[in-house]
């Protein structure tokens, strides 16, 4: 699923929990602005960029995250505060993430370095494209950019030295060897994943950088029905591997939290989704999920392509995601995520480039739709459940701002509803 930065004024519950926030750092609020919000593993998380100031008027700036539903007791870092409602919300402020306790020393400079030269000498961060430059010295200035952050999920940092680059993917604590595995299996199986470089056990992962361009940045030149092809190909190849561990869970299986959340977002639109909620389940228990190894979260940002033919896939990546599951998933992941980056896209076009972005990506999704049926009663009944998942997918946009919520709702009832 798609993230999209909101830059939007908080409510006024928001604002007094943002109050209370700095008040307990004997600070107060000077400014507040809503920039990230998505579903978590505790709830529905929501990032603020907050200025703070102390007596003498002293400002700060910092990014506090508040997440609901938390789970689990007491943990350093973290208040737990209830809103006017009286339900609990969990605070803290970046990067002391309480999922992601590796993240700090990820975006250190100085921690990362050790980081980085903990790996070992012989890795592709050491040596130029080639793999026989010489090594990086010490001297060299390490530039440290968050490429991407999902607050209590992951956290993919881009180091730049001498030169050079790699990737430290922070994750949580257990997870780290297991995703450096996959990457060296899907590697030896002629999968074209990142070069894992190395490992810790707090939660980092060392990745090189993918050769090719983010399909996504590429639609105005990639021929549809090409890239497509080259996607089902990589997706058949994946379904191949084998695998110890189940993929990420369905949003299907969330379709009742999903339009709760988007329920208490707009009211309004209750009595619509509810029956959407209903049409879901109503297909997921008529129809039967296949078992194959999947991705678990496929979308363009996770493809590449050839930098010279876009057509053409040449990588994937975060295959953290990845295990047994339904292939169905990947369907629904991919379109909605289309759908998302079409809206958003030709809502904040400033260019003609962007219009034609999001003319493709319309253009796209509907390619990928005619293909969820392709194979007589056995394709229709995956395209049942490409459809309840896609539909949840849609909803999920909703709620990180992506996707207008009446626009969701519409399109998830054409998906489901016949």
């Amino acid at each position: 699923m798609t993230r999209t930065t909101l830059m939007t004024t908080p409510g006024d519950d928001e604002l007094d929990l943002l109050h209370a926030v700095a008040e307990s750092s004997r600070l107060h609020l000077v400014e507040a602005t809503r920039v990230h919000g998505e579903a978590g593993p505790d709830g529905f998380v929501t990032g603020y960029r907050v200025r703070l100031a102390d007596e003498a008027g002293r400002q700060i700036e910092r990014f506090v995250y508040v997440t609901t539903e938390p789970r689990g007791g007491d943990r350093d870092g973290v208040l737990r505060m209830r809103d006017e409602s009286g339900d609990e919300r969990a605070v803290w402020v970046y990067p002391n993430d309480p999922r992601l306790p590796a993240l700090a020393r990820a975006v250190v400079p100085s921690q990362a370095r050790e980081v980085l030269e903990s790996f070992g000498p012989g890795h592709v961060w050491a040596h130029d494209a080639s793999g026989v430059g010489p090594p990086v010295g010490r001297e060299s200035e390490l530039t440290l950019v968050v490429a991407a952050y999902r607050p209590g999920k992951r956290a993919v940092v881009r180091a730049t030295l001498g030169g050079l680059r790699a990737y430290l993917k922070v994750v949580p604590p257990g997870r780290a060897e297991r995703i450096h595995a996959r990457h060296e299996v899907w590697r030896a199986a002629g999968i074209p994943v990142p070069r894992p470089l190395g490992w810790t056990e707090q939660g980092i992962v060392g990745l090189a950088e993918q050769p090719g361009r983010a399909a996504s940045e590429a639609l105005d030149r990639a021929d549809p029905d090409r890239l497509l092809d080259g996607i089902a190909a990589l997706r058949r190849r994946i379904a191949q591997l084998p695998s110890n561990a189940d993929a990420r869970g369905s949003l299907g299986g969330r379709v009742d939290w999903y339009t709760r959340r988007t329920a208490m977002r707009d009211p309004e639109l209750e009595p619509r989704l509810r029956s959407i909620r209903a049409s879901v389940d109503r297909l997921l228990a008529e129809t039967t999920a296949e078992r194959v190894t999947i991705h678990g979260d496929l979308h363009l940002g996770q493809l590449f392509v050839d930098e010279h033919d876009p057509s053409r896939v040449a990588g994937v990546i975060d295959i953290d995601t990845a295990g047994t599951g339904d292939p169905a998933d990947d369907d629904a992941a991919l379109w909605a995520h289309l759908i998302a980056t079409a809206t958003h896209a030709a809502a904040h076009a400033a260019t003609a480039g962007d219009l034609v972005r999001a003319e493709r990506a319309e253009t796209l999704a509907d390619r990928a739709r005619s293909r969820w049926s392709a194979d007589g009663a056995d394709g229709a009944d995956r395209a049942d459940r490409i459809a309840a998942i896609a539909a949840t997918h849609l909803l999920g946009h909703a709620l990180t701002g992506s996707l207008p919520a009446a626009d969701a709702v519409a399109r998830a009832e054409g998906l489901v509803q016949r």
